[in-house]
């Protein structure tokens, strides 16, 4: 990003704050050092004035060293954060309840056994001189690139205030109003509130009037404060009894897509044409048109991967419901050893904090040391004796036992120091951390990945209205496109209550959850404990690979291979595999 895109971001979010020379000086510099985009230095500012004293929250020259040693601190923290470990003889006793954090009860288990002298783990991950076929050599590894973005996910959790998340909320939909009123050259948008003669284009949130499932008939949306007069004032949203028909998109338009109707969850960007009538219970609107929200574009041009390749991807829990041997990672490894790719990601939970014997408190080593026995030392052993260019990616999963950071949008690091720090004695370090969800590139095709069961979530969450007479469609490529649509890995707001546990949605962070238009993916990985398939939808590869199991069975795991010498997505084949 240019300097000059840099200054334009700072002053739409920071307003007169960087008018003063010294004060943008100093923004441009915290954007170079640690890699920030304006409107995520901003984001970062806000989270830190919080704790601010006074009324004065406003960003100054005095406060900028103050403010440069915070996001220090915070980058840090992420690199060199270590866990103390218990001692070999304390026998886990934690309530099962403690266990629902799992930032909270990995710290728990590590530290039983009170006043106990510490020791390093018992499981060691340096090379040993006998191991078999340890490599004297260095090797070229295909390295995994994380977005430059993953830094910002470690950030330090401050509850959320009722009005920060409004505000968060509301920036969406100014932003999605911002993206309509472009792409379909529309001058104003309309406060449905409003009654008019005329027919108006409106923009806002989805949401219901009640704690039951969103249908047809609760439906209500919720406009901007900024058309609102600074009132985000809800109203009941209904479709013309004659039906309804999709607006017509500009002719430069690309990317659309036929569809047979429009699936709405609460969380939804919106966009329609229509009246706002009254009827015997108040004012609604009547949506006679619906917009198609814009499509993402990519910012530049994108370049085809100079080199083929084959990936591996598979997602957790790692072991059966019955117990924490984790035999599907045996499984694991034999068939990577067929596949032999170039690249291998794993995606959480690793230990799962819902695992029934977890849940128990009944282990007898710390989860540092399961995690290390069962993943990481296989993982090694495999790459030191069997193939040393594999390049590994973990992202964690949000009920991760091994993860710092138990929040979604979630931090990439996760595991103890000597596994993260780990290399071959000659040779690059194998192992990269993808936050959740997270964004990574292989040999310049990019990936878009979250561990969050989002599918599950939004076909639970969705009501479908189909255009009068349409045929229905692949329902899972709806669901998959809502991704695209909403520009974001988890659109749904408020998080299910069934479902709150697996997501923590942090929403003051939320806009850590976008897809942005310079990093679109080529494809998507999905992970759900819906069926599992590979598809194309508006030109991206999707892919839900399953779990490595499922209760006490073996699951899937996906290959996915990329030749170099075609084009678009026929260069991307996908094979489900079961374990």
């Amino acid at each position: 990003m240019s300097e000059e895109e840099t200054k334009k971001l700072l002053r739409e979010n920071f307003k007169a704050a960087v008018d003063l020379p010294a004060v943008m000086n100093g923004c441009l510099s915290l954007c170079k050092t640690f890699n920030f985009a304006g409107d995520e230095l901003f984001y970062q500012w806000e989270a830190y004035s919080y704790g601010l004293g006074g009324y004065d929250k406003r960003l100054s020259e005095e406060r900028l060293q103050p403010f440069r040693d915070h996001l220090q601190r915070n980058l840090q923290r992420g690199s060199t954060v270590t866990k103390k470990r218990a001692t070999d003889g304390a026998r886990i006793g934690t309530p099962a309840k403690a266990l629902k954090s799992s930032a909270l009860a990995s710290r728990m288990l590590a530290n039983v056994g009170g006043s106990t002298p510490r020791r390093e783990v018992a499981v060691k991950m340096e090379d040993s001189p006998s191991t078999p076929g340890a490599l004297g050599t260095s090797t070229t590894r295909n390295r995994i690139v994380p977005s430059e973005r993953t830094n910002a996910f470690t950030y330090r959790y401050l509850q959320d205030k009722l009005l920060q998340k409004g505000e968060t909320l509301n920036r969406r939909i100014d932003e999605f109003g911002s993206y309509v009123k472009e792409y379909y050259g529309l001058d104003e948008l309309a406060d449905p509130n409003v009654a008019t003669e005329d027919e108006v284009y409106i923009v806002g949130r989805i949401c219901d009037d009640s704690e039951s499932k969103l249908t047809e008939s609760n439906l209500l949306l919720e406009p901007s404060k900024a058309v609102g007069e600074g009132e985000a004032k809800r109203i009941p949203i209904r479709f013309a009894p004659t039906g309804f028909q999709f607006h017509a998109p500009p002719s430069q338009g690309t990317g659309t897509v036929s569809r047979t109707g429009i699936g709405l969850f609460p969380g939804a960007m919106a966009a329609f044409k229509g009246i706002t009538a009254h009827g015997q219970e108040g004012a609604f609107f009547m949506v006679k048109e619906v917009l198609p929200l814009p499509p993402l574009k990519p910012l530049k041009p994108k370049v085809p991967p100079p080199l083929s390749f084959t990936t591996v991807v598979v997602c957790g829990p790692y072991t059966y419901d019955s117990d924490l041997e984790y035999q599907p990672v045996a499984a694991l490894m034999k068939a990577v050893a067929q596949i032999k790719p170039q690249a291998l990601v794993l995606m959480g939970p690793f230990v799962d904090s819902n695992h029934p014997i977890i849940q128990k408190a009944d282990l007898d080593m710390t989860v540092d040391d399961l995690f290390l026995r069962k993943i990481a030392v296989p993982l090694r052993n495999y790459i030191l004796n069997q193939q040393p260019d594999l390049s590994v990616a973990f992202m964690p999963g949000v009920r991760d036992l091994v993860s710092f950071h138990n929040l979604y949008p979630q931090s990439s690091v996760m595991g103890p120091e000597n596994f993260r720090s780990w290399k071959p004695q000659q040779g690059t370090p194998p192992w990269s951390f993808l936050s959740n969800p997270g964004i990574f590139s292989i040999h310049g095709l990019t990936f878009g990945a979250t561990s969050v069961d989002v599918l599950f979530h939004l076909r639970r969450q969705e009501v479908f209205k189909p255009l009068p007479g349409a045929v229905q469609q692949d329902p899972m490529a709806g669901l998959c496109r809502h991704i695209l649509d909403q520009r974001s890995f988890y659109p749904i707001y408020p998080v299910p209550t069934d479902n709150s546990q697996e997501v923590n949605l942090d929403v003051s962070h939320s806009h850590l959850l976008s897809i942005p238009n310079d990093s679109i993916p080529d494809v998507v990985i999905l992970p759900s404990r819906l069926k599992e398939f590979s598809k194309i939808v508006d030109g991206i590869v999707f892919i839900n690979p399953s779990s490595a199991t499922k209760f006490n069975n073996a699951g899937m795991l996906a290959k996915v291979t990329v030749n170099a010498m075609l084009e678009g997505t026929e260069r991307i084949s996908v094979d489900l595999v079961k374990l």
